[in-house]
Order: C-alpha cells, then structure tokens, then sequence
C-alpha cells in the first residue's frame, strides 16, 4: 500500500508539470530578479504555446468506429461490445483521455460490476497507479486508487489485489506530497474489504511510448527546453520592441537646467510634430540604431521547426513558411504523423480490448455464451484523403476480386454501417428472387 502511494505521488509530480506544459501554464522565462517585477505582465504575455498543438495533432485523429469480431466467426460486427461502448459513454471518456495519455504518459480504464452490466471508465494516471504484470505489457497485478472526498473531507484509497478489494480513508487533506499517510480500514461506502469470484484485477494501463522497461513516457518529455527556448526569446523580443525598436535620439553639449529641488529637467518636449534646437552652437544631435527585431522572429521560427522534427507534426500545423503544401507534398510532409497516430492505435488497442472481454464476462448470463467472444477494436483511418481519390483506388481494388465488405471497410465505414448495408443488399437480393422476371418486349414489326 505505501510503496505504491509513494510510486503514485513521485510520478503526480511529473505529470503536473506536463500537463502545465499542455494547456499553457508553462514557467515565466528566466530574467535577473530585479526585473523580474517591473516586466512581470510582459513576461506572462511572452508565453507561446505549441505543445497543445503538438498533443492535439495526433489526438484529433484517433477516432474509434466500432469493434469487429475474429476471423472465424460469420458476423462482422460485434454488437455486444459496442453497445456496453456506447451505453458508458466511452466515446466521450476517450476524448478526454487522450490529452492525459500523451501529457502524462499513461492512462488507465476499470470495469466494475454495477448490477448485470459492467461500469467503465477512464480512469486519470493522477490518481491510479498499478503493479504490472511480469508476463503481460498491460495487465496488473495490483491496483490502487486514490482521490480526495471533497464532501467528507477525507482522503480515501481503494487497492486491488487479485479476487479483493480493500478500502481505505485517511484524514490527510491530499494525497499529494504525502508520503505516508496514516490509513484506517473506510467502511463509509460498504465493507471494507470485498472479495471476487474472478481473479482479474480490474485495471488496464494505456501507455505512451510503452517498452519493456517503461511504463510509458509524456509526449511532450523532449519537447518542453524546447518550448522554454521559445519562450525566452519571444520575451526578448518584446523587451527589444519596447526599449529599442525605434530610433532613440541623443544630444551632447546642452546646458541641463534643474528644478528647485535639484532634479534635471527635461530639455525638450518630444512629439512627432516637435524638432530638437538649442542656441548653443556646440551642440550636437544624433539617433541610435533600432534593434533589428527579425533576428528574434527567425530565432523562434527555427526553434519551432526543431519542435515540429522531434514530435513528427507537420510543420505546416505548427508556422507557415512560403506557400501552404498540397497533394503529393501533403502527404509527405504528414507521413511521420500518421506513423505516430497508427503506433498509438496499437498501443491504445490492447489494453482497451482487454478491458471490453471482460465486460464482456460480466454480461454472459444475459447473452447466453460460454465465454467473451473475441473481438478487435476498429480505429478510423487516420490518413485525410479526397473522395475522388479514395473512391479510384476501391475501384481498382474492385477489379482484383476484393469483397464489397473490405471495401466498404477500406472506404472508412464503420462495422455498424457494414452490417446494415449488409442487410440491405440481402433483403434485395431476397425480394430479387420473388418478384417474376419481367416479360420480353414484344417487337411489333414483328407482329405486322
């Protein structure tokens, strides 16, 4: 219990910062800290986000449309799994998860009974953190859950261990920065410690970046320096365009006058309809050179292309340089951020369809099987193309002998619309058959 809660609040640390870094909150450019008050709006205003866009890139491509049964089996649709997808609105719950899983490395999704039907979520790497499983990347062996009760003001931990649940509550404000928590036995909500039929530990880990020695690394991991050197140079910039972004004036060899109390007056009053004179012939004018703030502009520019290489997003996504890319040129310029989109699809898919056969196993003396069918979770295709050029290429695809179904799967239909269009087609075909064929039209020069 206190190895994982103290597992859980050194990772909160990181992924707080992360995510501070996703939606914009990132740490004021550094400056001498005598100017740091005088400059303060200046610096907030310094601050450019391009780590939403980096995150939100590949997130606005990953589209579930639906689960699609094995290949020994007549159906294609799986119709079970995508009604208790729909019925807990993961749709939604998969929206929002996916910031979470690219800002802080991982996420999690937990099936619960609730009655007959199975309850699911996604659940946020803040407050869940799992054992892993030595012999399977998303399984775990333990689980433990932890949130604040706003309305008891408690703190309260569930852990899950194979075939048990116990609860826990401790009456530290938050979890986080709190190393060891003082835990009692919680049986405000029900017993304190629950026992399972299944063995299954109900939480699945969604991993960015997965490997065999990591549990999942932040998107935005290499990308943040990145994102500060941007920052400090935007800040730079306006600091330029507010001390020296205009010809500043001098003079020598003028007579300073002062006021009663011994403070230099000012000489002239300056206005874009005033000229500078004095009757001193000696006197001599002169103007600065303003700061070139082109230099600050490339600057961020080139570090935006840096950040655009390192996390595959198509520069055009991220600044305009020159004329917008279209056609072949598109295509290219997004190769590396379709590859990214189809590594997350199968990083995301294994997980989730193991936590949907076993909802599945919860609904199986309602539907009657012997056991969860098996069934793959089906992504929309990530690629934008036209119409034109998606329909030309099922044509020719036509042409080889491949089945209307794949075509239809290959155009971007879901196996919801698959199976009814399947229906449609055997209906006609049905009704085809029962209609008499239609009599030869009779010719009449024939008949004269």
């Amino acid at each position: 219990m206190n190895r994982l809660c103290e597992r859980l609040i050194t990772d909160q640390k990181h992924m707080i910062r992360m995510w501070d870094y996703y939606r914009g909150a990132h740490p004021l450019p550094f400056v001498p800290r005598d100017l740091e008050l005088p400059y303060r709006e200046m610096l907030a205003r310094s601050r450019s986000n391009f780590c939403r866009r980096v995150i939100d890139a590949p997130v606005e491509r990953l589209r579930v449309s639906g689960f699609r049964l094995s290949a020994d089996s007549t159906d294609v649709e799986d119709r079970e799994s995508w009604r208790l997808w729909q019925a807990n609105k993961l749709d939604l719950g998969l929206q929002a998860a996916l910031p979470l899983i690219q800002s802080h490395g991982r996420a999690y999704i937990s099936v619960f009974r609730a009655g007959n039907e199975p309850r699911i979520k996604f659940e946020s790497a803040l407050h869940v953190i799992t054992e892993p499983d030595p012999d399977d990347l998303t399984a775990s062996a333990a689980a433990l859950k932890v949130w604040y009760d706003d309305t008891s003001q408690v703190t309260r931990a569930r852990l899950y261990l194979p075939g048990s649940e116990h609860r826990y509550k401790s009456k530290i404000g938050l979890i986080l920065g709190v190393a060891h928590a003082h835990w009692e036995p919680d049986a405000d909500q029900g017993p304190a410690e629950q026992t399972f039929d299944s063995r299954t530990v109900p939480f699945w880990r969604i991993a960015n970046r997965i490997t065999t020695d990591s549990p999942g690394a932040s998107e935005l991991d290499d990308l943040w320096p990145t994102q500060d050197r941007i920052n400090k140079t935007l800040f730079d910039r306006l600091l330029a365009s507010e001390t020296s972004s205009f010809r500043q004036k001098w003079a020598t060899g003028i007579q300073v006058e002062r006021d009663e109390y011994g403070n230099p007056k000012d000489p002239f009053e300056s206005g874009l309809d005033r000229m500078f004179m004095d009757p001193n012939p000696d006197t001599k004018f002169g103007t600065f050179e303003a700061t070139d703030l082109k230099q600050f502009i490339s600057a961020v520019e080139q570090d935006v292309v840096h950040l655009a290489v390192q996390s595959s997003t198509p520069r055009h996504y991220l600044i305009e340089q020159g004329q917008s890319p279209s056609g072949d040129a598109m295509r290219s310029a997004e190769a590396g951020l379709i590859a990214k989109v189809r590594r997350m699809q199968t990083e995301m898919s294994e997980p989730i369809e193991a936590a949907m056969r076993y909802a599945r196993s919860i609904t199986l003396p309602a539907t009657g099987q012997a056991e969860p069918v098996d069934s793959e979770l089906v992504w929309s295709d990530p690629e934008y193309r036209s119409e034109g050029e998606k329909v030309d290429a099922l044509v020719k695809l036509g042409t080889l002998g491949v089945p209307p179904e794949k075509l239809w799967e290959l155009y971007g239909f879901s196996p919801q619309e698959i199976a009814r269009m399947q229906s449609t087609q055997q209906a006609s075909a049905l009704l085809a058959g029962l209609l008499p064929a239609p009599t030869p039209a009779q010719d009449d020069s024939a008949v004269a």
